[in-house]
């Protein structure tokens, strides 16, 4: 007999909430959970996901399944951005733009593919800022119309860029490159300490940043560099890791890899035991580590380099 030829497998939140229901007891196969368990196990679901991700080595393959890349864009003099408040993106366009007059609401550029009504959009004025705003309805053929007017002047060939949703936190930032217009990257230290950044005497200095403190917040991420820049149309391009999704409603997907549903389940069934009124047993623990070890040791890191003995002085 042939096999399905399909290899994907998808979980939803109401097939881990009905799955530990019914393994702890409380729920019928067949039967419908009630309003208030789901709420319940919904919640209690949450707080495993959320505090299985809060550790970046929790399994070997965390730091490749929710490494994302973005781009922060960078402004004249600034040196703190809030990544989760401040424009970045994980992906943009870069454009340049003709002539034109502060007060002015339009702007002609060399190309507008890839931009959309409501998109973020910044436009590099004659005082080498970047004037951000917002693309008011769709591009008429080259003109963009703006939400709001130019607060300058804007030099034939200014840097345009746009792009649509900015990033949530980080929850790990693990590189950093300053990319300029022709798409070369130059790479940032992005562990600089606390101590190392303190040490700064003048924080606000303008050059080229070389390094970076990340300060991580309860929902924000902070990056400060250790130069201001000087030129904002280079674009700080961030590799992290991302928190997964929560759950919200039944159909939400788990924003897990597939290996990881049933030790979601066996865990989630653990922590029902209690408010249920069913001890944890050891069937429920061994279940639970069995399916978490498997899970926790798929994708592993490869690398080419080995241990060999010092076998000097060695007989």
């Amino acid at each position: 007999m042939a096999t399905s030829g399909v290899d994907t497998f998808t979980v939803s939140d109401s097939d881990i909430i009905t799955s530990a229901l019914q393994d702890v007891g409380v729920l019928a196969s067949g039967a419908t959970a009630n309003a208030a368990d789901v709420v319940l196990a919904r919640r209690k679901l949450n707080m495993i996901v959320k505090q299985w991700s809060s550790n970046a080595d929790y399994s070997r393959g965390w730091k490749m399944w929710t490494r994302k890349r973005a781009y922060v864009f960078l402004q004249d003099g600034q040196v703190e951005y809030v990544m989760g408040t401040d424009h970045a993106s994980e992906s943009y366009v870069a454009t340049t733009c003709a002539v034109a007059s502060a007060g002015a609401s339009t702007l002609t550029l060399a190309s507008v593919t890839g931009i959309s009504a409501s998109d973020q959009i910044a436009v590099q004025l004659a005082t080498g800022e970047l004037q951000w705003t917002t693309v008011s309805g769709a591009p008429a053929g080259l003109v963009v119309t703006l939400a709001d007017v130019l607060d300058g002047a804007v030099a034939e060939g200014a840097q345009v860029f746009a792009y649509t949703d900015n990033i949530r936190k980080p929850l790990d930032v693990l590189s950093l490159s300053l990319r300029n217009t022709d798409d070369e990257d130059s790479p940032l230290d992005p562990h600089m300490s606390l101590a190392e950044y303190e040490r700064i005497t003048d924080k606000t200095a303008e050059g080229t940043p070389s390094a970076a403190y990340v300060e991580y917040g309860r929902t924000t991420a902070t990056l400060f560099l250790n130069r201001a820049p000087a030129d904002p149309t280079s674009v700080l391009r961030v590799v992290y890791l991302a928190d997964p999704d929560a759950f919200v409603t039944a159909a939400n997907e788990m924003d897990y890899p597939p290996n990881w549903a049933r030790a979601l389940t066996a865990q989630l069934t653990m922590d029902l035991c209690l408010p249920f009124g069913r001890d944890i047993s050891n069937s429920y623990k061994l279940q639970r580590d069995e399916a978490l070890a498997i899970a926790q040791n798929a994708n592993p890191q490869t690398y080419d380099g080995c241990f060999e003995p010092n076998l000097e002085g060695a007989a």
